[in-house]
């Protein structure tokens, strides 16, 4: 077993904070106050079209606030991407986890 180096741990941290800082944000931010600022997709902002990910910020943030059927009506793709999200998110943590441990 290799040697914990200060490097990865402060790496690991601040991912943990990240993730953390994540889920507290969609938890207080209402979807409307999401809705209601300017988009981010650098496609629609471009082209005036939806790319295939755009509503998925509103959708995160309806799941978060258990509200599926807006989060399905925001984009679809949500029930595929955000359980993906998630296992992608919970094995990374398990595997630092385990490295540490």
């Amino acid at each position: 077993m290799s040697s914990i180096d200060k490097k990865d741990v402060i790496l690991v941290l601040g991912k943990i904070a990240f993730y953390i800082t994540g889920v507290i944000f969609f938890l207080i931010t209402p979807t409307s106050f999401i809705e209601s600022n300017i988009s981010i997709c650098i496609f629609n902002n471009l082209t005036g079209l939806q790319c295939p990910g755009c509503g998925m910020t509103r959708a995160f943030s309806s799941v978060f606030h258990l509200d599926f059927i807006g989060a399905f009506q925001y984009n679809k793709l949500v029930i595929i991407i955000f359980p993906l999200f998630c296992y992608v998110c919970l094995k990374s943590l398990i595997s630092d986890y385990r490295r540490f441990f």
